[in-house]
């Protein structure tokens, strides 16, 4: 048993050392490993968070976001007409769904 963890650490080290070292194959393999792993515990976090026991108390934004793109492409102003709570540089940001989509009375009725 010992002898089978002493390999395996070699051969982490090893790997560990290639990619550090640049070497091609055993830098993609270490590469895509970690890609792997980074994406699947994002996903199995995401998942928690949006399925079962925490979906009755989940924080849905969008309406609010979509509220500030409608209002600004019907002509009211921003921060004098309808409150905001970020900066001036986010407004494109709730712009542009609201330009594309149509707005949420325009969407509804399709």
């Amino acid at each position: 048993m010992a002898t089978a963890e002493a390999t395996a650490t070699t051969e982490l080290n090893v790997a560990l050392l290639g990619a550090a070292t640049g070497s091609s194959r055993a830098g993609r393999g270490l590469t895509a490993f970690v890609a792997a792993l980074g994406v699947s515990v994002f996903l199995a976090a995401w998942g928690t968070l949006h399925y079962g026991f925490y979906t009755h108390r989940l924080l849905l934004d969008t309406p609010i976001y979509e509220h500030y793109g409608d209002a600004s492409l019907h002509g009211r102003v921003p921060y004098r007409d309808f409150a905001v709570e970020y900066p001036p540089g986010a407004l494109p940001v709730f712009l542009l769904p609201s330009a594309v989509a149509g707005g949420y009375s325009t969407a509804k009725s399709r």
